[in-house]
């Protein structure tokens, strides 16, 4: 435990819950007073009136304290994002936690209070290992929305309150990968702000109910850190927020200090600044009454290290990512967004090259290699980042027990001067081959804006093909997986390991495939194929529930290396001659 850890957590044991009120001695009139942090270190209270108690506001048996904020600054500011968690009290006795908000544009500055009764219970719960299940898996359409930088989501109704946003404070990021991961982030509840981080030490501010506390996602080269204010501190036990974070329950996460810089005024929404300081401890609930964590404590990270190549020299970086049962390829996607970005010149011309390992002692490395036009990409390190944080989101979320403890290094190189062409042709040296003949492929590739040249692929023709038609397809990585798709069906993994050999099988870019397909009976069995099989076992294999008949297959397979980025397709179907009797 380093220094600034231990001087924080002896000065937070001297704290301990104050007094507090009990809901039921809470009526309309009465007057009291708030804390938090407007900028800085330093405490200052604002003064409230109580509104009424809405009984089973946000649930059966979960209440809300409706109260006005009653000061000069709050008339100016209004409820403030990064208030969330102010410990509000009345006549000295802790009431609950400043937490909700209403309309974002409202003429006061009326709030929702958690009841400090619902908090504690929070602490009650024991810390158990995360239960890591299946939930919500990203689908296509919205990693693709991610890509864009656009969400797939319905706005809230104005007249509906919800927990007051959180300031999400960014460092390392360039201007234009925060304004492109906003929608999203601002679709979770959060304020993106570019912002700032510290390692030095903040002892001298120890962790007290109105303190500034940083819910940390993302920390190094790169920082993603998510501000609140602490409600109580009981000995090393701490209450903060007033509602869900996440909301996923158990978690597992760094809980830091934070230092406020300036709570800034908008129509909308005023929100509070920050600077992330060191970790002092863990978030180990997030629950809809608040979040609760330990001093001390400290949580698993995944660690993420990367080297990128220009004509400038090499650049490394390095950062750690917060286990959390759903966002956290998200929260890669964005690490790594920001790392490539603030290191490649968005506006060079070229290919970059990426190659990526993820491991784990769950299952051998995966390697993932990956080619991208900067002409044909414009966003292409946000590509780059997107797609490695696709690979891990597969492994991340599925049914067999926990995410993997897993690391992340990516390698990325850029060459200055961009290679596509587009497979402009295919033909065979021969429409109709003999069994066990040489066939040649003569593939004929346009460069874009350059030469024409070939490329040849052989194949000897298998004797069983005698008498048969064949269609060879011709086409680059992508294409060659959708003739897979096509041809193999879905498949239905059954272990980790089962999920990490299919993503090592995909096909890498920067090469011409050549996927001979045709008829025949077989079974896809898990993630494997067997296109070509005896009826007798087939019949006998079939009726099981991870095994599925199939009418084609593909036989074989040959690939060659190529500069660049390959486009485009082409299909040549052949009739083998049958054998002579």
């Amino acid at each position: 435990m380093n220094a600034i850890l231990t001087a924080t957590l002896l000065l937070a044991t001297q704290l301990s819950l104050p007094p507090t009120i009990d809901l039921k001695d809470i009526k309309k009139g009465q007057q009291g007073e708030c804390q938090t942090v407007f900028e800085g270190h330093a405490i200052e209270p604002f003064p409230f009136i109580v509104k009424a108690v809405m009984e089973n506001y946000l649930g059966p048996g979960r209440h809300l304290i409706l109260i006005r904020l009653n000061d000069a600054r709050t008339e100016h500011t209004g409820v403030v994002s990064g208030m969330s968690g102010s410990p509000c009290s009345i006549n000295g006795r802790l009431a609950g936690a400043l937490s909700y908000a209403f309309a974002s544009f409202a003429k006061e500055p009326i709030a929702g209070v958690t009841p400090i009764a619902d908090m504690e219970a929070v602490w009650d719960l024991k810390k158990t290992n995360v239960p890591w299940k299946r939930q919500h898996q990203a689908s296509q359409e919205e990693w693709q929305a991610l890509r864009d930088g656009t969400v797939i989501a319905k706005a809230p109704s104005e007249n509906q309150s919800t927990p007051i946003s959180t300031p999400l404070n960014l460092s390392g990021f360039t201007p234009e990968t925060l304004s492109h991961f906003s929608p999203w982030l601002e679709s979770q509840g959060f304020v993106p702000l570019a912002g700032g981080s510290t390692g030095k030490s903040m002892a001298e501010s120890p962790l007290a109910p109105g303190s500034a506390i940083a819910a940390v996602l993302v920390h190094g080269d790169v920082n993603i850190a998510a501000t609140g204010t602490v409600t109580a501190v009981d000995n090393t036990r701490v209450l903060a927020f007033g509602h869900p974070f996440l909301g996923v329950g158990p978690l597992s996460i760094p809980m830091a200090q934070a230092e406020i810089v300036n709570t800034m005024v908008s129509a909308k929404r005023s929100f509070k600044m920050s600077i992330t300081g060191p970790s002092i401890g863990e978030l180990s609930q997030d629950r809809l009454p608040a979040i609760a964590g330990r001093i001390g404590a400290v949580p698993a990270m995944i660690p993420v290290k990367g080297r990128i190549k220009t004509a400038e020299g090499l650049q490394t970086f390095s950062f750690e990512v917060a286990r959390d049962t759903q966002l956290t390829p998200r929260f890669l996607a964005m690490g790594l967004a920001a790392a490539i970005s603030g290191r490649i010149n968005q506006t060079q011309r070229g290919l970059l090259r990426l190659s990526a390992t993820l491991t784990s002692k769950n299952f051998s490395p995966l390697h993932i290699n990956k080619i991208y036009s900067t002409q044909r990409h414009p966003k292409f390190t946000l590509a780059s980042a997107i797609d490695v944080a696709q690979y891990a989101s597969v492994l991340w979320s599925t049914p067999f027990g926990p995410p993997p403890d897993l690391s992340v290094n990516v390698e990325l190189s850029i060459e200055n001067e961009p290679y596509e062409e587009w497979i402009e042709s295919a033909h065979v040296s021969t429409q109709f081959p003999r069994p066990g003949q040489k066939l040649d492929v003569i593939v004929k590739l346009r460069q874009v804006d350059g030469p024409f040249s070939e490329e040849t692929l052989s194949i000897t023709v298998p004797k069983h093909w005698a008498g048969k038609r064949v269609v060879l397809s011709i086409s680059n990585a992508q294409q060659a997986e959708q003739v897979e798709r096509l041809v193999s069906g879905a498949l239905v993994p059954e272990t980790l390991s089962d999920i990490r050999r299919w993503l090592e099988k995909r096909r890498h870019e920067g090469r011409i495939y050549l996927l001979a397909v045709r008829q025949g009976i077989g079974l896809q069995i898990g993630v494997d194929n067997h296109p070509f099989l005896p009826p007798s076992i087939v019949t006998t294999l079939a009726n099981q529930s991870n095994r599925h008949l199939r009418t084609k297959g593909i036989e074989l397979e040959r690939h060659k290396k190529r500069p660049g980025i390959v486009l485009g397709s082409a299909v040549i179907p052949i009739d083998v001659q049958p054998t002579k009797p």
